[in-house]
């Protein structure tokens, strides 16, 4: 894949040298993040739910180059560096990716794709977002005022004889009108392939499916006020576990669950917070990179963030999460 995305890219290079000149500019990200998680957990539940607080920096620098007005490359390097891992990079991963828009608010990206789908925590937990910054595939995004598009699949592992490969493909659709929105989302988790049929106890195929469908509705008042935006929304969500051989024997089970959410938010005063309530979990319901909370049958959520914008390339974000689980508690900040 890497061969053919350099070759796209050199020729996409020779075409625009062909008909003007592009820009290349320098970018410099970076982000200084802690989150302190806190953790009770009276079910026992199989996952990891201890308390943990990451904190860390990530550095990301590229070259943008706009070979014209419809493509442009960006190449680089991202570095991930938890603090209290003795001045050492955890992680260093390239950036290289070609995006081509088909109209400006359409367009296909090829290399390093936008990890920030905008699926459920139930699919995706945020907390992964501190170890899992990269994503390579290919990539389908929309974003305008009737639809948001997001179709992409991410090649996390090359198979070999003695290794599993591993993807991830998603696909997420909204539409919107007037306030109203309803979408669709489904995530494939898959791992193994050709060199690991089912046969040997070493081996095997496995696939996850999660999916969800819901709507909403968003009231935005069109004069002045403290209120920014309220609006709710409601999601049906099933997931159905298929595992391969070696799954089974660390204790993966095929199962096939599902659950709903509803969930009240809203901004005011440019302080956004929802409360979330969520009903129907059980442990058959597994999605490999989701949040292992909604394994409970139920807990309720409430959810307080607020940005403060210091400059045009400079902002401090800070927000607090709590989860009721029957007695216990479950918290972020």
């Amino acid at each position: 894949m890497l061969k053919a995305l350099i070759l796209l890219i050199l020729w996409a290079m020779i075409s625009a040298s062909a008909t003007q000149a592009g820009s290349l500019d320098f970018v410099v990200e970076n982000e200084v993040y802690s989150k302190n998680v806190e953790t009770v957990d009276p079910g026992g539940l199989t996952r990891n739910l201890d308390g943990h607080t990451p904190t860390g920096n990530v550095l990301m620098t590229y070259f943008h180059y706009q070979i014209n007005r419809r493509s442009s490359i960006d190449v680089g390097a991202l570095l991930n560096m938890p603090f209290g891992q003795d001045d050492q990079i955890f992680k260093a991963e390239p950036i290289i990716s070609f995006t081509y828009y088909l109209r400006p608010s359409w367009w296909y990206t090829f290399g390093t794709i936008d990890r920030k789908h905008p699926v459920l925590d139930a699919f995706v937990d945020d907390i992964r977002a501190y170890d899992d910054r990269v994503e390579q595939g290919f990539q389908l995004q929309a974003n305008n005022k009737l639809i948001r598009q997001d179709l992409w699949l991410d090649w996390r592992i090359n198979e070999t004889p003695d290794r599993r490969e591993n993807f991830t493909a998603g696909n997420y659709t909204q539409i919107k009108y007037k306030g109203f929105m309803i979408d669709g989302q489904i995530l494939w988790f898959h791992f193994g392939g050709q060199r690991n049929l089912p046969g040997d106890s070493n081996r095997g195929v496995s696939n996850n499916y999660s999916r969800a469908v819901g709507g909403g509705y968003t009231y935005r008042p069109e004069t002045a006020s403290f209120i920014d935006y309220l609006g709710f929304s409601g999601h049906y969500l099933s997931v159905i576990n298929e595992p391969g051989k070696l799954d089974k024997l660390n204790g993966d089970i095929d199962a096939e669950e599902n659950g709903i959410i509803g969930k009240v938010f809203g901004s005011v005063f440019d302080t956004y917070f929802h409360i979330l309530y969520w009903d129907g979990g059980s442990r058959e319901f597994i999605s490999p990179r989701g949040d292992p909370l909604y394994q409970v049958d139920h807990f309720a959520e409430i959810m307080i963030e607020k940005t403060w914008e210091l400059s045009d390339s400079a902002a401090i974000k800070a927000n607090f999460q709590m989860q009721f689980l029957e007695n216990d508690n479950f918290y972020e900040n």
